[in-house]
């Protein structure tokens, strides 16, 4: 049975320690600043565009997105690739 506490080199575990071991956990929950189910509800409504959770289903059902707009233009995009630093 192996000791390794992870699936990857001993070399690079003791890298991760020596960078990252030092670092205070966090309260994931305290530092969203939401206290309830509720307040995550309204959260994620807002983030969303939706008014209510009543209108999700009617939403899904009537929002369409047309093929165009997820596709992209190769020759337009190779040339912002190209100006980027």
């Amino acid at each position: 049975m192996s000791s390794q506490r992870f699936d990857f080199d001993i070399e690079t575990q003791h890298v991760f320690d020596e960078k990252f071991s030092g670092l205070k956990t966090i309260n994931w929950k305290n530092w969203l600043e939401i206290s309830d189910s509720e307040e995550f509800e309204d959260l994620a409504l807002s983030l969303s565009g939706l008014k209510s959770v009543d209108n999700l289903w009617e939403k899904i059902k009537t929002t369409t997105t047309k093929s165009r707009d997820l596709s992209v233009e190769l020759v337009l995009y190779i040339k912002s690739q190209e100006k980027s630093p």
